[in-house]
């Protein structure tokens, strides 16, 4: 997730757990030189997108944007989304 400061990620990311998401263990890690100039892009395109759309949102942190990886374990998604099979074949009978 990139949702601004630092400190807006780990507040999302604790948002985020609340609906079964998971941090994911090398979120802490260091960026290799072409990882960063890939986020610094990401950075340059996310403030454009904002900047054609409301100007007055683009704030000079922009290019700060903290990262957390975050992920949904397939058990988790089955319990909150899934059907059982069986289940499926009853509604559609």
């Amino acid at each position: 997730m990139a949702f601004g400061s630092s400190e807006q990620t780990q507040l999302l990311a604790g948002l985020a757990s609340r609906y079964g998401f998971v941090r994911a263990s090398d979120s802490t890690r260091g960026y290799s030189i072409s990882e960063a100039l890939h986020l610094l892009g990401e950075n340059i395109l996310i403030s454009m997108i904002v900047m054609s759309h409301n100007p007055a949102a683009l704030r000079a942190d922009c290019f700060r944007r903290g990262r957390v990886r975050v992920y949904l374990h397939r058990a988790e998604l089955m319990k909150r989304f899934g059907k059982r099979v069986s289940d499926v074949g009853q509604t559609l009978q």
